[in-house]
C-alpha cells in the first residue's frame, strides 16, 4: 500500500486506560453475643436493620417484656437488686448513667440511689417499677453506638433458654473483596479499584492482599481497602445491608491519561526501537507511546486535528522502517 491509498485518521483528544471487571461483594463479619440468663417467649424483633444501635434502644422483647442494649463486657447472669455488689452492679450503674437515671460514678454497690435509679428507668419502659433488674433485662455489647442483627432463629414465637446466642454485634466497617474464578489471573497487588457502590456513589481502594482458597493453593478473592488500609466504603459503610451486598468493581490494569489519541494501527516502529506516525502530508513525525488500552494509544508528538495514516506501511525512510507497531493482545 502506498501512502495515497492508506486510510486517514483525525486524532482527537480522549481518555485511554485498560480495566477489567469483577464482582465485589461487601460483607460484615460479626462477634456473637448471648441473652444471658434470659428465658421466655420472644413477643417481637426491634433491632433495626438500617442504622446502629446505642445504649437504650430496644433489641427485642421476651413475654412483652423489653431487652435493651447496654455497653459493657460483663455477661447478665443474675437477677439484680438492693443489696447486690459486684463488677455487674457497677456496669449496670454505668447504663443508667448513660441514660440519666443514675447521677453519681459507678460503685458497683446495689443502694438506695440504685434502686430509685431503677425504678425511674422501669418506669419510662413501661415496666413494674420494683428496682429489679432481670437477668434478661439488658444484653450488653463491648462497645457502643454498634451495628447489630439477631440470629436467624430468634423470631417472634421462639423460646429463649440461658446462654442462647441471639445476636452478633457486626465489625465496624464490612470486608470488601473481589472474586476470583477458578483459574482466573487476580488483579496485581495495589492495583486501583473502583467499585460502583450505589447511584452517585464510587468506593475508590487498591488491592491489598489475596484470600487463598485452600484447597487450589491459588487466590479466591482479592481484598480491597481504601487509603492507609481503611475500609474503602469510608462514610458509607452504613448503607451496606447487614446481610452484605454484590457490586460491579473496575480495576484500573492501566491508569487512565487523556491526551491526543490514534489508533495503533498508524503507530510505526523505527529501526532505534522508537515510534512514529505517518502523518497525511507524507511525512514521518516521532511520537511517545503514554498509554495504550489494546486497539488506541495516547501519545505525545501529534495534537487534535492532525491527519495520521492508518496502517504505517508507507516507504521505509532514512529514520523509520515502515513496520506497524506490535499490537497487544490484551483486549482492555
Amino acid at each position: 500500500m502506498n501512502l495515497v491509498d492508506a486510510p486517514v485518521y483525525t486524532v482527537i483528544e480522549d481518555e485511554v486506560g485498560r480495566s477489567t471487571t469483577y464482582t465485589a461483594t461487601a460483607q460484615w463479619s460479626g462477634t456473637p453475643i448471648a441473652a444471658g440468663a434470659a428465658e421466655g417467649t420472644v413477643t417481637s424483633v426491634d433491632v433495626p436493620a438500617d442504622r446502629s444501635v446505642d445504649a437504650g434502644d430496644v433489641v427485642y422483647t421476651v413475654g412483652l417484656r423489653p431487652v435493651i442494649v447496654g455497653e459493657g463486657t460483663v455477661p447478665s447472669f443474675r437477677d439484680l437488686s438492693e443489696d447486690d455488689e459486684g463488677p455487674d452492679v457497677a456496669q449496670l450503674q454505668g447504663v443508667l448513667a448513660a441514660a440519666g437515671y443514675f447521677r453519681v460514678a459507678p460503685d458497683g454497690e446495689f443502694g438506695p440511689l440504685t434502686v430509685a435509679a431503677v425504678k425511674a428507668w422501669q418506669k419510662d419502659l413501661g415496666i413494674e417499677a420494683d428496682g429489679i433488674v432481670r437477668a434478661g433485662d439488658i444484653v450488653y455489647v463491648p462497645a457502643l453506638p454498634a451495628r447489630m442483627t439477631v440470629t436467624d432463629d430468634i423470631v417472634p414465637g421462639a423460646v429463649l433458654t440461658p446462654g442462647v446466642v441471639t445476636a452478633s454485634v457486626l465489625a465496624e466497617a464490612p470486608e470488601v473483596e473481589l472474586a476470583i474464578g477458578d483459574g482466573a489471573t487476580p488483579p496485581p497487588l495495589h492495583t486501583p479499584v473502583i467499585i460502583e457502590a450505589g447511584p452517585g456513589t464510587e468506593w475508590r481502594g487498591t488491592v491489598t492482599e489475596y484470600r487463598m482458597d485452600p484447597e487450589l493453593a491459588q487466590p479466591a478473592a482479592a481484598i480491597v481497602k481504601g487509603p492507609d488500609d481503611t475500609a474503602v466504603c469510608g462514610d458509607t459503610c452504613d448503607t451496606v445491608p447487614v446481610n452484605g451486598a454484590s457490586y460491579t468493581a473496575r480495576v484500573q490494569l492501566v491508569e487512565a491519561r487523556t491526551g491526543p489519541v490514534v489508533p495503533l494501527s498508524a503507530i510505526g516502529t523505527a529501526p532505534d526501537g522508537g515510534s512514529f506516525v505517518l502523518m497525511a502530508d507524507e511525512s514521518e513525525r516521532a511520537v511517545e507511546v503514554l498509554v495504550v488500552d489494546g486497539s488506541r494509544a495516547v501519545v505525545n508528538g501529534v495534537e487534535a486535528g492532525d491527519e495520521v495514516c492508518l496502517f504505517a506501511t508507507g516507504p521505509a525512510t532514512e529514520t523509520g522502517s515502515g513496520e506497524p507497531a506490535e499490537t497487544p493482545t490484551d483486549d482492555g
